[in-house]
């Protein structure tokens, strides 16, 4: 590389023409060599070359990559015909050696003003015994907390093998809804309806928040769990206490706050919210391929895991982050990518399933997508991939640090092996919802 492509001191300029499959490989690359270089301990270059036809005539180019770990900042410039025609400089800061401003964050947008009411496949195990549906709702309770920085506000009403459930007016603002309890009431008695639960959060002018669950049952008897959390930058909740759980019959005993969910005022109107009917379908999508005779196949959950991920983090810091969820199938050498967009009515973990018994047996698979992570006692916006084979899960994940206006500050990579799944896994364990995958074209599904 020429000393006038490693220079870091030029301001950002220009827009590149020069993409390649190869980038990728060559951002995980740089990051090993950087740390291998004997010559130059904490630097790296690269180039990948490039040719175009401007106006009839040939032009060769490349584009350059200077990696120095001291500095963490990576450096890309793209020359054509001897003429620098683009420079990027990133910022890779570790998030250790940031320091992020303290303080509130806003939470999302209150959210679309008319309600939604769906109707879903639910596993029927969840109902019994009682502690299990309410564990199930805490769970996922958390999870959307941890990755909106709220809890939305909704009914769930659940039976025999389905859900539904209500999106309440404006889901992410804070407090009761308009028209919670009448609604409650008008749809709790429907054929099938077993189990009732009210969710969503109380806000405070301080950044913090209460999530809630109430469970309304017969005879005004109730059940209501509390956790308190507050909004970190990035829209991330982060849990500042353990869950609370009380349960009564009436309204003395039962939070003044929720008395209007139990009991609704007089002359309370229900929210028109008609049938349930199916979420709005997913989008799908497949492509696929065969590994060189050079390739090898990943075999371990570790292995897939790293092979999968690691093509998506070198692109992450240009700003390539997948959108959805995308599966990597490999049968042996043949392999498969799936790009799964949307709310699946059977749930992901069946969507899993069923592609993984599509074909042959897999070796091994891996799911990629952003989601956020727990780690050390904060939360972080990441890049997951979980790599599944032999009956095992191992999740890597590269954390990402926020600062308050969305700015990324800088990232980590952090793993976990789950050890065996069992029952839980993806691979050889059937489906709770039937369904059939067939390919309508090249490249679709």
């Amino acid at each position: 590389m020429s000393k006038k492509s490693s220079k870091v001191d030029k301001p950002d300029h220009g827009s590149f023409s020069l993409h390649s499959e190869q980038e990728s490989v060559m951002l995980v690359q740089l990051d090993e060599r950087a740390r291998k270089n004997p010559q130059k301990p904490g630097h790296a270059w690269g180039r990948i070359q490039g040719s175009r036809v401007i106006d009839g005539r040939t032009e060769e180019g490349f584009k350059a990559y200077h990696l120095d770990l001291h500095a963490n900042r990576l450096t890309i410039t793209e020359e054509w015909a001897g003429r620098e025609t683009a420079r990027k400089t990133i910022d890779l800061a570790e998030h250790e050696d940031v320091e992020v401003p303290e303080g509130p964050t806003a939470p999302p947008e209150a959210g679309p003003s008319t309600p939604t009411f769906y109707r879903m496949p639910f596993r029927a195990a969840d109902l019994l015994p009682e502690e299990d549906l309410r564990e199930w709702a805490l769970a996922r309770a958390e999870q959307d907390v941890l990755g909106l920085s709220v809890l939305p506000r909704r009914i769930r009403l659940v039976g025999e093998g389905f859900q539904e459930i209500v999106a309440l007016p404006q889901p992410f603002a804070p407090n009761v809804a308009p028209g919670t309890g009448a609604t409650l009431r008008a749809l709790a008695r429907r054929p099938g309806v077993e189990r009732r639960l009210v969710e969503g959060w109380f806000g405070s002018v301080d950044g913090r928040g209460t999530a809630w669950i109430l469970e309304v049952g017969e005879d005004d008897e109730w059940w209501v769990a509390m956790r308190a959390f507050e909004r970190r930058p990035g829209l991330i909740g982060r849990w500042t206490s353990a869950w609370s759980q009380r349960a009564g019959t009436g309204l003395d005993t039962l939070s003044s706050s929720l008395r209007g969910v139990l009991a609704p005022p007089p002359g309370e109107q229900p929210i028109a919210v008609g049938e349930p009917r199916a979420p709005d379908e997913p989008e799908l999508g497949m492509f696929g391929g065969t590994l060189a005779a050079t390739e090898e196949v990943p075999l371990t959950a570790e292995a897939v895991a790293d092979r999968v991920g690691r093509d998506w983090e070198a692109g992450l810091p240009l700003g390539k982050a997948p959108d959805g969820a995308r599966l990597t199938v490999f049968r042996g050498p043949e392999w498969e990518t799936w790009h799964l967009d949307g709310e699946f009515p059977m749930g992901l973990d069946d969507m899993i399933r069923a592609i993984s018994a599509r074909g042959e047996p897999p070796s091994s698979l891996a799911l990629v997508r952003m989601g956020v992570i727990e780690f050390e006692g904060d939360a972080y916006r990441a890049l997951v991939t979980e790599g599944e084979a032999q009956g095992r899960r191992w999740t890597r994940a590269m954390l990402i640090r926020m600062a308050p206006g969305g700015a990324v500050l800088g990232h980590r990579i952090v793993v976990r092996d789950h050890g065996e799944m069992g029952d839980d896994g993806w691979i050889g364990v059937p489906p709770i919802t039937e369904m059939s995958l067939f390919t309508l074209g090249s490249g679709e599904a």
